[in-house]
């Protein structure tokens, strides 16, 4: 059998093939293995007519890349869509009158993504090991999902100031979202960057997640250089970040003592400044305040940085939304933030708002809880990432 760096390329591949390609819009750049990001920056430009998320452009191939043998940490913060909702096994019931939701399989749900794209997403389930559930007198069987030990995930989430606990430690696999127990579980952005920067380094990955629900940044994540009383979340996540720093075989078993090195920090945050209007005029001059502390803070001046923008609920439909889009787009643009070239990219995440489609086409929060659009965000952020690091 394959080595898995070679099956999941090969995977990724009948990916590409498979899923069409669109133009989002006329500033933006997509094409099948092309850039979706403009020359003169490293964002996705904002866009005024959001496209729905079964038009979303194929994500390049990442090419394996040589490994120096360290473990390359990844850092992922946000509120509660970096927490995650993106339902794993059930989904709505597209032909019944009321659209029930929660059933297995159900469109918008992880789980309806894979069986509707077999080929294109095998790599994200066993080729042979089965799971079976039960919900509402209806048993299914599937494909297992696969769970990758060449990435492992370490997510620290709710409580108190100063009692943040790992709330679950292990291989990469679905579950890391805010619900754990399938078949009811989530998924967050974690499941789909794991997958592709796990596909495009040869070195193994730990990703340390830390989120907390209800956050903005203007005040919880509030940046020590924007002045006043710096966020008490900004400071949990630099302790739980430097916990798992001074400690990684705690933090990932399988490390083997040769070195590591924290290559990038993904961020998804947005929807708490973006209700203020006060907050919205600020998010700017934080964001690029947030990048640059915490690479001061955790001593490495050029931590590539990927944000995913909040394009959730048509975020370019309100002048609030788009005003805070922008400003999450502007801190990529080298020529507003030269100091940021090559170091920093957005991802525009409007492509992936499907609320048609979703589990819960009512509940505006949280993407509607499609499992779908939580994998192409951490797909997106993913795929930003490992151009940074390897151009």
């Amino acid at each position: 059998m394959l080595p898995m760096k070679l099956i999941v390329p090969l995977y990724r591949a009948l990916h590409i093939v498979q899923r069409s390609c669109f133009i989002l819009a006329a500033t933006l750049l997509v094409a099948c293995g092309g850039s979706s990001e403009p020359e003169a920056s490293n964002s996705t430009a904002p866009s005024t007519n959001p496209v729905p998320s079964t038009a979303v452009a194929a994500t390049p191939v990442a090419a394996v890349a040589d490994g120096n043998g360290k473990l390359k940490i990844f850092i992922l913060a946000g509120q509660s869509n970096m927490q995650g909702y993106g339902k794993v096994e059930l989904g709505a019931d597209m032909k019944s009158p009321t659209r029930t939701p929660h059933i297995l399989g159900g469109t918008g749900s992880l789980r309806g993504m894979v069986n509707n794209s077999p080929d294109a997403f095998r790599f994200l389930v066993e080729p042979v090991k089965t799971v079976t559930y039960t919900v509402n007198g209806v048993t299914q069987t599937y494909k297992d999902w696969v769970s990758r030990d060449d990435v492992w995930v370490s997510s620290w989430d709710s409580g108190a100031i100063g009692k943040t606990t790992e709330l679950r430690n292990g291989a990469l696999n679905v579950g890391f979202g805010s619900e754990k127990v399938l078949p009811a579980g989530y998924i967050g952005p974690e499941f789909g960057f794991g997958h592709m920067v796990g596909n495009g380094l040869a070195d193994k990955v730990l990703l340390v997640k830390a989120s907390w629900g209800g956050k903005s940044l203007a005040v919880d994540f509030r940046p020590p250089s924007s002045g006043g009383v710096t966020g008490p979340y900004y400071n949990e996540v630099l302790a739980k970040v430097r916990m798992v720093l001074a400690d990684v075989k705690k933090y990932y078993p399988a490390y083997d003592g040769k070195g590591f090195e924290v290559a990038g920090f993904g961020w998804h945050q947005g929807w708490n400044d973006r209700v203020t209007t006060a907050y919205v005029a600020q998010y700017e001059v934080n964001l690029a305040n947030l990048i640059r502390d915490m690479r001061k803070d955790l001593g490495l001046p050029a931590m590539p940085f990927v944000i995913g923008n909040t394009g959730m609920a048509v975020g370019d439909k309100d002048s609030n939304g788009f005003k805070l889009i922008t400003a999450q787009g502007n801190v990529a643009d080298i020529t507003k933030y030269p100091e940021f070239a090559g170091t920093v990219s957005t991802v525009d995440t409007r492509p992936f708002y499907d609320p048609l489609t979703s589990p819960e086409v009512g509940f505006g929060y949280h993407w509607h809880y499609n499992g779908q659009s939580y994998y192409q965000i951490g797909e997106g952020m993913g795929n930003a990432m490992l151009k940074l690091i390897k151009p």
